[in-house]
């Protein structure tokens, strides 16, 4: 491919306010991925404590 093959696309300018809402709304969907996993962590290791007590009784 030559180099004046390859278009230069211009990103669209966002407005500040759109860019923090978008950021905002990342963080959040990241956030709610963390607690979920961080859940599933707690549940597991919940489980492998009550087995581990029942082998041992």
């Amino acid at each position: 491919m030559l180099i004046k093959e390859v278009e230069v696309k211009s990103v669209p300018s966002v407005q500040p306010q759109k860019a923090r809402l978008d950021a905002l709304k990342r963080q959040k969907d990241n956030l709610n991925k963390t607690i979920k996993t961080t859940k599933a962590q707690q549940k597991i290791a919940q489980g492998q404590q009550q087995l581990s007590k029942a082998l041992s009784s």
